[in-house]
């Protein structure tokens, strides 16, 4: 399962929008909560983009609810250009919060090579470069994903014979990394549900 958190950018008072805004504790650990109410598998892995400053927090509420190997996962955007001010660095870098829960008695699936460079939790590449946009040429997404990042985490913890459920899929580039890579996929997004079988 994988959660595009809220990163509590987006204002209400900058933009208008009022569902960019940070989760609490509480709702992290209800999110958990209900997922493993319906799901019915042996072990699994869930992934969270999140905001820098809810990576202790996160990591937190993931070991209360016995999750383990909880670890975070920093994207480097190479050549990224986003302006910046005399106040501020240039977010360059992402981050997601990665980790495995199981049933007792059951292991989870691991595609882990033992190389441990290939075991590093950080990766580099460039930024979305091409935005999806509507039909007046405004983007869509202006934090849109490029797919190779998901289907980096899905290369190293996915089971293609697993589904994925991917909650906040914005402009679609975790779904369509499920999709490259063969898996069965529920993409949900803000009132919205679309499912690709491949």
């Amino acid at each position: 399962m994988h959660w595009d958190l809220p990163f509590g950018v987006l204002t209400e008072a900058k933009t208008g929008v009022d569902w960019d805004t940070l989760l609490t504790r509480d709702d992290l650990g209800n999110l958990l909560r209900q997922f493993e109410a319906v799901q019915m598998a042996s072990s699994w892995f869930v992934s969270f983009n999140c905001d820098p400053t809810q990576i202790g927090e996160l990591t937190s509420v993931l070991a209360e609810n016995n999750y383990v190997h909880i670890t975070p996962l920093f994207w480097h955007k190479e050549k990224h250009t986003k302006v910046s001010t005399q106040q501020q660095l240039t977010p360059a870098v992402e981050t997601m919060v990665l980790a495995r829960k199981q049933r007792a008695g059951h292991t989870a699936y691991t595609n882990l090579d033992v190389n441990p460079t290939k075991r590093h939790n950080f990766l580099e590449g460039p930024p979305q470069r091409t935005l999806i946009k509507d039909d007046k040429d405004v983007p869509l997404n202006l934090t849109q994903k490029p797919p190779y990042v998901f289907e980096w985490v899905l290369e190293r913890f996915g089971n293609p014979s697993n589904p994925v459920l991917i909650c906040g899929t914005g402009a679609g580039g975790e779904v369509q990394a499920a999709i490259n890579k063969g898996f069965s996929v529920v993409g949900v997004r803000a009132g919205e549900f679309s499912r690709h079988n491949p």
